[in-house]
């Protein structure tokens, strides 16, 4: 049989079996009663048949289709997503909207279709390279074959595709009207342009209310009023209102405000009155009272009434009554903007290959509408006046309590008290003065004039005094009721408080025009950020070629296309009718308690895009599917794959809106949140960027996860690249949020907020997903770190269940931030954590968990140590000219070959004693049977009083050692009580570790978080004593773990027998062609000679050994190369055993160099024993013009995958046990000098994983 697989223009990073081919003999066999006839006839053309190229195409189009977290589900989303948002973003379903722009308009079952049958085809170019002509897309802008069209075009330029620009434009959303988002932020911001109007009218202080509120719970205008109306604040608040009014009426407060002020306000003569009066010795007399006196009253300052403090109702009811009035204006405003002529609506780029999302392209051409604001804005603003002078409410209920209080606020009865007993004094002084000789008594005479003025008998004295009070009231009185009833006035305006506003800002845009370029910038932003955290932008790679490029093993080429029929969703045939149940924000309430329609009224910590609606979308129904091949290879079987592809979508679309959708009921979150308001303000705001980053980009892991899976199995190293870029830059985007903002006062914050309200928990919808908040939760305990806050994000994907858990971690160097993410389905469960700065755990990025039967692992970074030995042919003088002049496996490709065998052996641990394996799941009950057990690599007895392990899930347990002391090179085993371990577990962390501490509480050692899922005698153990590998296998309780460790080789006598095997065998090298068969031949016979070169004793040590072939490029110099290489190695047996088998694999390893299923046949030691390695790499090493001949120092990038015999051969039908692919993209061959802080012994190496993923069956 031979193969094919995908090569394109060289490696292109994945091998894809796409054919098998059969020759030889097929025997004909006849039988009857006078006996049996036979005949061979032969195969004499090689028949091909697509049966592997078929079926791998047919799998990746069923999971991105059929999976509830595939490209089509995403991509619908994303589409559907957008849709709504442009549509929401031209006021539809708003009182601005048009007849067919309401509600229901806004996402349709027709949307659905188009979206879902566009993501069918755009899947169709990614996987097959061409798609069955799709005519079930329609919209009112484009006929079905013109949407055909539209999208085709695009397909077949290829490269990056964005799904959403490709959407929208075939509903012609590539116009843009301004006036509808202007509008839009007009009301968004409505709330708040207001507060600051009326802090221009001097109605409210916005400074004083923000430093005093600020710390309190969420407020709305109204509550501001309210709250202003309960606090002291009122008075000073009112009177400052009522000084700037008169400030603006140009009234000196000498006028309105002080009755009485400055000269003696009145001087009269008073006419004689004859009164009875007491002389000194106590006899009366009736004498004549009369004389010049002066009126001057006491200055009464009218804001110096205690009233005003008891003007809250009237105060709250006008300013309520302003407010409602501004707020009429306003939407006039909005509406008048959203309608106005003189506003043009701008093109959007809708260009899918361009790399822009289509909110980027909205925020592109802001500036150009802005710049024109003074155009349109003017002429809304006076639509807004509607040329009627508005009524001022608080001025006009001022007026009133006035006029109602006016001798209370005046202070009168007190000021003709004063008036009069003055009046009296001056008469009497008068009346001693010009008749001394009466010797008046002072006491007695005054108390008989003062009252003689107060009933006023005849004297008319009382009414000199009460006219001139009137007089300088009722001149008081007209100055202050005018001063309140004044309005500005600007020319062909009518009073108004909006020409009120203009004097005051002096601006003729009453801060509109700065309003609206700042807070639309703001509202875009909050709206893209909303859909960011939904993951709603992608983009899709579509291959530029609509064919396949294949090779076969002897390195011809061909091209390969393939023939689609695809049936799409449609409403027209009822075989083929899809389920779609679309349920609009009026009637989607969501899971309970999660309120999908909310509202965030809060006005001091503003938001723009305030009002989120939610659809509710069900759909289901089946793709059919057929495919064949479509190209011209010769003979081929003839083979048509068809199947049924089953859909099944839970989705809901989600839009962030400046206002509110008609008839949708949206819950305020002030309500929501209760007592829980100051941490959502505290904490989750400053958070929602770093939830926002893990979110999304956890979702994309899930969809790269998955591909990476299959990609694995096809020798793809191109997946591994992709996830590991992106689990790098997803690390750096947490660690730059966390150093930017946890670590800043936000954390401290979120302490302190936690420590007050205790353990609470708070629920809410958030962009479509429930959220829930979580203060000081007990669902994750590590003994190392306290957790204050937590945020859950989760969600429903298909028959998938998603949730992300972001944790605000305090540990003893600080606070950090600490995510995980489970995925459970019908044959996933899968759990990931980011711990950027590896405050908990071991690694930055750790997955773990079942896909289809599949167990996978990635870390990210690991650091690997070891000890390795390599001998290269290019190392012997001579050899490298040689080798040189082989041709290599690509056409048209220059570079050399080398080739050459290793040994390795992983470093141990040799400072500290470790817990070298472990039991989590014995056969049986578990109770006193889980056992751990220690081992002390080092060279001195260590006591182990006081010392305990520590298990770090459910409940902690905790086991003292005991009295026991190991011994060098010793080992001890410790069995808990109870039942201490989990063995796979729900909540946070999904897995067990185990650390052990010792006598004063320090982390000595600790074991990788792990499952055993198998109720059986295999254990975790290091894959030797000490090393750092860990494996599943059967238990060596109390033994080794491995055979003698690879320093006690004689590293002398392996390199001189190698050295002698390559003399021996450089002749078959250097006689006749070189060729890559030659050189398969050289590399045989030098594996064999130096079998018989080595002793017996080094046969039998234990080691992973292999042989490899590279093919590179070269600088001149020598320094740098980059190429493709292929390893062949055997991971566990002793030397004698790996050298054999190697020696009779060098042809698979070399004749099918880049092809790794050419050595399928070879016989392993078992299936899971040898390894077949493929990788690209760039190296950095000295110039060969300055390094030490024999000493070579390189570091190379390397991006590698590599797989047992067993799953090869499962990639052809064959059932394998133990089958098993692994790689990763690292930094290897770091000297272990270089890096000191990683403690590792200076003569190891070190391999720096970036990204390190394994794939292998789930053992039963």
């Amino acid at each position: 049989m031979s193969n094919c697989v995908d090569l394109g223009e060289g490696w292109q990073g994945e091998y894809v079996p796409a054919y098998v081919g059969l020759n030889g003999n097929f025997e004909v066999k006849v039988s009857t009663n006078d006996g049996n006839l036979t005949r061979v006839f032969p195969v004499s053309n090689d028949v091909k048949v697509p049966w592997p190229l078929l079926k791998d195409r047919m799998a990746a189009f069923d999971s991105t289709v059929g999976n509830g977290l595939g490209d089509l589900t995403s991509m619908a989303r994303g589409m559907l997503d957008s849709l709504a948002t442009y549509r929401s973003l031209q006021g539809w379903g708003t009182t601005c909207s048009s007849i067919g722009q309401g509600v229901d308009d806004m996402v349709t079952e027709r949307d659905v279709l188009n979206a879902l049958n566009l993501g069918l085809v755009i899947l169709q170019y990614q996987i097959f390279r061409t798609a069955d002509p799709c005519l079930e897309m329609s919209t009112d802008h484009m006929s079905p074959q013109a949407s055909w069209d539209h999208v085709r075009g695009y397909m077949e330029m290829g490269g990056a595709i964005d799904p959403v620009d490709l959407f929208l434009g075939l509903y012609g959303c590539d116009e843009l009207d301004w006036g509808a988002v202007f509008s839009q932020t007009i009301y968004a911001s409505m709330d708040r342009t207001i507060l600051r109007w009326m802090e221009y009218l001097q109605l409210v202080d916005a400074a004083t209310i923000l430093e005093d509120v600020g710390e309190a719970f969420e407020f709305g205008l109204n509550d501001i009023i309210e709250w202003i109306s309960g606090t002291d604040l009122l008075e000073d608040q009112y009177k400052d209102w009522i000084k700037g009014k008169f400030e603006i009426a140009g009234l000196p407060d000498t006028l309105y405000r002080y009755l009485n002020a400055g000269i003696p306000d009145n001087r009269i003569i008073a006419p004689a009155h004859n009164l009875e009066l007491i002389t000194a010795d106590g006899q009366t007399a009736i004498l004549p009272v009369r004389g010049m006196v002066s009126m001057d009253f006491p200055t009464v300052d009218v804001l110096d009434w205690d009233g005003w403090g008891d003007f809250r109702e009237q105060y709250e009811k006008s300013t309520k009554e302003l407010v409602n009035s501004m707020r009429d204006r306003l939407m006039i405003i909005a509406e008048s903007v959203s309608r106005n002529m003189y506003l043009p609506p701008d093109s959007l780029n809708l260009d899918p290959t361009d790399g822009l999302t289509f909110m980027d392209e909205i925020r592109s051409v802001l500036l150009d509408a802005l710049e024109r604001k003074d155009e349109w804005l003017r002429p809304a603003i006076d639509a807004g006046e509607q040329q009627v002078a508005t009524v001022d409410y608080l001025a006009e209920a001022t007026k009133s309590l006035f006029l109602e209080k006016k001798y209370e606020i005046l202070d009168r009865n007190s000021s003709l008290d004063d008036v009069t007993s003055s009046v009296a004094g001056q008469l009497l002084t008068e009346m001693r003065s010009s008749s001394p000789e009466l010797d008046l008594p002072w006491e007695e005479n005054f108390h008989s004039i003062e009252q003689a003025i107060f009933l006023d008998e005849g004297w008319s004295m009382m009414d000199s005094i009460v006219d001139t009070y009137e007089l300088h009231a009722a001149s008081l009185t007209d100055n202050f009721l005018n001063g309140m009833s004044y309005r500005s006035t600007i020319s062909g305006h009518p009073s108004s408080f909006l020409v009120d506003i203009i004097v005051a800002m002096g601006d003729p845009l009453i801060g509109l025009g700065t309003m609206i370029s700042d807070d639309t910038k703001a509202l875009l932003n909050e709206i893209s950020k909303g859909m960011g955290m939904r993951d709603d932008f992608m983009e899709v790679s579509i291959p530029r070629d609509d064919h396949f490029d294949l090779t076969d093993e002897i390195g011809r080429s061909y091209q390969e296309t393939l023939d689609v029929e695809v049936e799409y969703l449609s409403f027209k045939d009822i075989g083929i009718r899809p389920t779609v149940l679309l349920t609009d924000p009026r009637s989607y309430v969501g899971q309970e308690g999660s309120f999908p329609q909310s509202h965030d009224t809060n006005l001091l910590e503003k938001k723009w895009a305030s009002f989120q609606s939610v659809w509710g979308l069900v759909c289901s129904g089946n793709v059919g599917i057929k495919l064949s091949p479509g190209g011209d290879l010769g003979p081929i079987m003839p083979l048509t794959l068809d199947g049924q592809v089953p859909l099944t979508i839970y989705q809901t679309i989600s839009i962030l809106s400046g206002q509110p959708l008609l008839g949708v009921h949206y819950q305020n979150t002030n309500t929501l949140v209760g007592d829980v308001t100051t941490i959502l303000e505290k904490i989750f705001r400053p958070l929602l960027d770093g939830i926002e980053v893990v979110s999304s980009g956890l979702q994309k892991v899930y969809r790269i996860l998955e591909n990476a899976v299959k990609r694995l199995l096809d020798m793809g190293t191109k997946i591994l690249d992709t996830l590991s870029n992106y689990l790098q830059e997803l690390v750096e985007k947490v660690q730059q949020f966390v150093r930017v903002v946890v670590l800043g006062p936000t954390a401290n914050a979120v302490e302190a907020a936690a420590g007050l309200f205790g353990e609470r928990t708070c629920r809410l919808n958030l962009f479509g997903l429930d959220l829930v908040i979580r203060t000081n939760p007990t669902n994750m305990a590590f003994q190392d770190v306290s957790t204050p806050a937590s945020f859950s994000l989760s969600y429903r994907v298909g028959e998938c269940s998603i949730s992300v858990t972001s944790r605000l971690i305090k540990g003893s160097s600080g606070f950090g931030f600490l995510s995980n993410a489970s995925l459970n389905a019908e044959d996933w469960s899968v759990y990931i954590v980011l711990d950027p700065f590896m405050d908990v755990f071991r690694h930055m990025v750790e997955v773990r968990g079942i896909v289809g039967g599949t167990c996978i692992e990635l870390t990210m970074p690991e650091i690997v140590s070891y000890q390795e030995l390599s001998f290269a042919l290019s190392d012997i003088p001579g050899v490298s000219a040689l080798l040189s002049n082989i041709p290599l496996p690509f056409p048209g490709l220059k570079g050399s070959v080398d080739a050459g065998v290793y040994v390795k052996m992983l470093d141990g641990r040799c400072d500290s004693p470790v817990i070298n394996e472990y039991e989590l799941n014995p056969m049986g009950e578990d109770d006193g049977r889980e056992w751990v057990e220690l081992y002390n690599p080092t060279d001195e007895m260590i006591n182990l009083a006081g010392w305990t392990l520590q298990t770090s899930h459910g409940t902690q347990a905790m086991g003292s050692i005991g009295e026991t002391v190991l011994v060098p090179r010793g080992r001890f085993v410790y069995y808990f009580t109870g039942q201490a371990l989990d063995n796979q577990a729900n909540g946070f962390p999904a897995e067990e570790s185990i650390v052990l501490r010792d006598q004063n509480g320090r982390r000595i050692d600790s074991t990788p978080f792990a499952t055993d899922y198998w109720n059986d005698e295999r254990t975790w153990q290091r894959a030797q004593d000490g090393t750092d590998r860990w494996e599943f296998r059967d238990s060596t309780e109390g033994r080794s773990n491995g055979k003698d460790p690879f320093t006690r080789l004689d590293l002398t006598t392996f390199e001189q027998a190698f050295i002698s095997a390559v003399t021996e065998s450089i002749s078959q090298l250097s006689s006749g062609e070189p060729s890559m068969e030659t050189l398969a031949d050289t590399l045989s016979s030098t594996v064999l000679h130096i079998i018989e070169r080595l002793a017996a004793d080094l046969l039998e040590r234990e080691v992973e050994m292999g042989l490899f072939v590279e093919v590179s490029v070269n600088d001149y110099t020598s320094a740098m190369k980059t190429g493709l290489r292929m390893d062949l190695f055997v991971q566990c047996g002793t030397l004698g055993e790996m050298l054999e088998r190697l020696g009779r694999s060098t042809a698979s390893l070399t004749q099918g160099f880049g092809n790794p299923f050419q050595v399928v046949g070879i016989e392993p030691l078992s299936n899971d024993d040898i390894w077949v390695g493929l990788s690209t790499f760039c190296s950095v090493g000295l110039p060969d013009m300055v390094s030490v001949p024999g000493l070579k120092l390189e570091v190379q990038c390397v991006t590698s995958i590599q797989a047992n015999l067993a799953s090869l051969n499962a990639l052809f039908g064959e059932r394998s046990a133990g089958w098993g692919l692994r790689g990763g993209v690292a930094i290897c061959g770091v000297p272990g000098y270089a890096l000191p802080m990683l403690q590792v012994p200076s003569t190891s190496m070190v391999d720096i994983w970036i990204c390190k993923a394994s794939v292998r069956e789930m053992v039963a």
